[in-house]
């Protein structure tokens, strides 16, 4: 406690007034925001240089009166510290917006370099769909022709040539036995096969699909 009463030399207080005057004309120059009853008492201790351009003219004698300014060497030397971290702290929230502004851009353009990837995956997947429709398509109407081409309706029309048969003499001269080709999967449990392995292609399509999104 004995040390912070003590009041500094002569020479460190007029170093720090140098400082400060640079600090203050650089926070004049740059901001005009409203400042701190802190930077107003400061302000009033420091000279103004021929190289300070003030952008709102200040009047310290009409802001600040005489009870509460600094007179008092140890008062100037607290006011010229309070100076110098107002600085500092100006300094830090200017940094710190540009890295929030800085944040939300990269947010921003990282939204829309995924929502353009997306876009591009979706058509993409559309056009696989709808080639796979195509396909199935195909594939079921050349299961319908095939069907159609090996009905039995086909050979029920009569034709020039005689159906095929053989005699067997044991039973009787005049007995005819008439041969039929017979299978033992028809037409329509072939049709109804091939449809439903074209659903099942479509629905594990779906599926991969699907799962490809996730």
């Amino acid at each position: 406690m004995n040390k912070l009463k003590k009041s500094p030399p002569h020479s460190a207080i007029s170093a720090l007034g140098q400082h400060s005057a640079q600090v203050a004309s650089s926070i004049a120059s740059s901001s005009a925001s409203v400042e701190s009853r802190t930077m107003l008492y400061a302000r009033a201790l420091v000279p103004a240089t021929g190289r300070t351009k003030a952008t709102r003219p200040v009047n310290a004698a009409s802001t600040i009166s005489a009870a509460v300014r600094p007179m008092t060497t140890a008062e100037q030397y607290w006011a010229m510290r309070a100076l110098t971290a107002e600085a500092h702290l100006s300094t830090r929230v200017v940094h710190q917006t540009e890295l929030v502004e800085l944040s939300q851009r990269e947010e921003e353009r990282r939204a829309r370099e995924v929502d353009a990837l997306r876009r591009s995956h979706e058509e993409t997947y559309a056009r696989m769909e709808l080639l796979v429709l195509i396909l199935l398509g195909c594939l079921v109407s050349f299961a319908f022709a095939t069907v159609y081409m090996i009905s039995p309706s086909q050979h029920s029309q009569s034709t020039r040539w005689p159906t095929p048969h053989f005699t067997i003499p044991i039973l009787s001269p005049f007995t005819s036995v008439v041969e039929h080709e017979t299978s033992a999967v028809n037409a329509k449990m072939t049709s109804a096969f091939i449809v439903a392995l074209a659903c099942l292609a479509y629905g594990c399509f779906r599926y991969w699909v699907l799962h490809m999104r996730r």
